[in-house]
């Protein structure tokens, strides 16, 4: 079978997305690995990440596996509106996180 091309790129701007949750089917650490290599012509991002909790146990681990492996991500999401199966990262826009947004704060804050 033909291996699938990449659309044209010529700015150098395609990445290659999908969402990370705690909730979902296969959250396990074998499918976290394994999805972003047939994309390993562009750039991987996990963009959108979260748990359906109010702690950030799931999410720190996700971090610092991706970290590990230089992949990309972003937390889900910006918004105030808490919303089920998922929080939002912050209560206000001033940035006060929630208890789930915590985790990827100070996350950020220790990078180089």
């Amino acid at each position: 079978m033909a291996r699938p091309r990449s659309p044209p790129d010529p700015a150098g701007e395609l990445a290659a997305v999908w969402h990370v949750y705690s909730f979902a089917i296969r959250s396990d650490e074998a499918c976290r690995d394994s999805t972003p290599a047939p994309a390993a012509r562009v750039p991987p991002v996990a963009r959108e990440t979260g748990e359906h909790t109010c702690g950030h146990g799931f999410i720190d681990r996700v971090m610092k596996r991706f970290d590990d492996r230089s992949l990309s991500y972003l937390g889900w999401t910006g918004s105030t509106r808490n919303r089920s199966p998922g929080p939002a990262l912050i209560t206000s826009y001033d940035g006060t996180p929630i208890a789930f947004g915590i985790g990827p704060r100070e996350h950020l804050r220790a990078q180089d």
